[in-house]
């Protein structure tokens, strides 16, 4: 789910503090330390996903909660999703800011090219630290 860990790496787009966010902080540091890989039924286990269905009842399910929500007030959906968003945010970007400078400085180390190497090669990593 996300190997960046095995490459000597960690996640971009945000996953260092928006997986705690979603997932707990105990989950999210054992989901990017480790690279372990999880199925469907695990993500849903621990709050990656709300839902997990049955190939080809994807469409069904996800009509049936649209429609459930369109029947609610928008003024209620909408306020709902505002507050929810909002409370995400302090702090945020700080940890933004810090993840893209992070991940720009590690995408140049030693550990990276020998990650990448070592993927490449079929072989462990030795990382260095540098």
């Amino acid at each position: 789910m996300l190997p960046e860990a095995k490459w000597g790496g960690f996640p971009g787009a945000g996953a260092p503090h928006r997986l705690p966010m979603a997932v707990g902080h105990g989950h999210a540091i054992e989901l990017i330390a480790s690279g372990k890989v999880i199925d469907a039924a695990e993500m849903a286990r621990i709050g990656f996903v709300n839902h997990v269905h049955p190939k080809g009842q994807v469409l069904a399910a996800a009509t049936d909660l649209a429609e459930a929500v369109g029947a609610n007030g928008p003024l209620a959906t909408r306020g709902t999703k505002r507050i929810a968003r909002a409370r995400q945010e302090p702090g945020f970007r700080a940890a933004r800011e810090m993840s893209d400078t992070l991940r720009h400085a590690l995408e140049w180390s030693h550990d990276v090219d020998e990650g990448i190497a070592a993927a490449t090669e079929g072989r462990p990593a030795k990382f260095t630290g540098r």
